[in-house]
């Protein structure tokens, strides 16, 4: 496992991997859509966290959207016909994405009125549902290439449903997990791993 900034996608410094999940990417400007749209014509996984693509929404740049994460994400919307949960998805087996009883509790589902994310995309398998809308608040798709999309209407994921995510994509192998740092002439910015001190060699 290995963490990145968004820069660094936009920057081409992502190396190859089988999986990516991508957070926190409310904004995504042509040059990441293009990224991230290379990701997926490479074959990868791809995992999307609520607020992706927020801006985009926002602006009425929904094809942009579409375009760049092969899955079409809108705004929940509470007058739609309740969606049904595809169980005989794989990501479903042994009940891992059922919010009732497994680590991906209810909690993690963040159904806020006026910017919860859902999928209306005919293409998609419902994975999980809203508890108040009942829309769709996991979801994935196979792209034409054999890329798979998924999204996930929570703003962080558990470890089993990393586990079972990697699994899905065939990504059973994972190098050792360590700190981000990044670092410029002006700033030095760690996000460690773990708690405690950490040693950091500055070299002329």
């Amino acid at each position: 496992i290995r963490y990145y900034y968004a820069q660094d996608l936009r920057d081409g410094k992502i190396p190859a991997a089988k999986m990516y999940v991508l957070q926190n990417l409310i904004d995504i400007d042509p040059v990441l859509a293009a990224r991230i749209q290379a990701l997926r014509e490479s074959g990868a996984t791809l995992v999307f966290l609520q607020g992706t693509g927020m801006a985009q929404l926002a602006r009425g740049q929904s094809a942009l959207l579409d375009q760049a994460l092969g899955i079409q994400l809108r705004l929940n919307a509470t007058n739609q016909t309740p969606a049904q949960v595809e169980a005989a998805h794989p990501l479903l087996a042994s009940n891992v994405w059922n919010a009732a009883v497994s680590s991906l509790e209810t909690a993690r589902l963040k159904e806020v009125e006026g910017i919860a994310l859902t999928t209306y995309d005919t293409n998609a398998s419902v994975l999980s549902v809203y508890p108040a809308s009942h829309q769709p608040a996991a979801a994935a798709v196979v792209d034409t290439n054999g890329a798979k999309i998924v999204f996930v209407g929570a703003y962080n994921l558990s470890r089993d449903a990393i586990s079972r995510l990697a699994a899905y994509a065939n990504a059973w192998r994972v190098s050792p997990p360590g700190n981000v740092i990044a670092a410029d002439d002006q700033l030095l910015m760690i996000h460690p791993l773990t708690s405690g001190n950490i040693e950091v060699v500055l070299k002329a």
